[in-house]
């Protein structure tokens, strides 16, 4: 990820620590009063939190996806993430689907040693039933799950955009977790 001032169009700084590409990026705060935050997710199925002050380095890292982080979105004390496909180390073949949603709170970042995870809840987004049985693919062999391939976060709710088999868009409530498909 780079850096760049708008003004004089140059790269400001580098920031590395990925192992495998960066697939999104948001600013937030990691609490209330906090520091401006870069939040990147990346193929190598982790969020890095970045310290955007002076020292610019890598203050977390959030676990838990088993697929590409291929979206996030920040809105006061709450991180969404979009999971989306596990590749193989030459890109091309997909292992599996992680079509998860998940919630972090951030308030509970580096309160790892009250046996509190940074993680609220984790729901998945599986694929529409499908009706048409002509299909030349079995399901069988196709990973299972929608990805998440875009999110907007809202107040309570969070909008989401999936691939896979069947495009579709969700609108999830944040409060209990459930998904109305559009």
């Amino acid at each position: 990820v780079r850096v760049w001032d708008v003004e004089s169009a140059e790269c400001t700084r580098r920031i590395t620590g990925h192992t495998r590409s960066v697939h999104c990026l948001t600013v937030g705060a990691a609490s209330p009063h906090g520091a401006p935050t870069l939040f990147t997710g990346s193929r190598d199925h982790s969020i890095k939190l970045w310290d955007m002050r002076a020292s610019g380095g890598c203050v977390q890292t959030l676990l838990g996806h088993s697929g590409s982080v291929t979206c996030i979105g920040a809105h006061g004390w709450r991180l969404l993430s979009g999971g989306g496909y596990n590749r193989g180390a030459d890109d091309d073949e997909v292992l599996s689907v992680d079509a998860s949603l998940r919630c972090w709170d951030l308030r509970r970042l580096g309160s790892s040693g009250s046996g509190s995870s940074p993680c609220l809840w984790s729901r998945q987004a599986p694929s529409p039933q499908r009706t048409d049985a002509s299909s030349p693919l079995s399901h069988s062999l196709m990973p299972h799950g929608d990805p998440v391939l875009s999110l907007q976060l809202l107040e309570e709710q969070v909008l989401t955009s999936h691939g896979g088999k069947d495009w579709t868009a969700r609108i999830w409530d944040l409060e209990p977790q459930s998904a109305l498909d559009a």
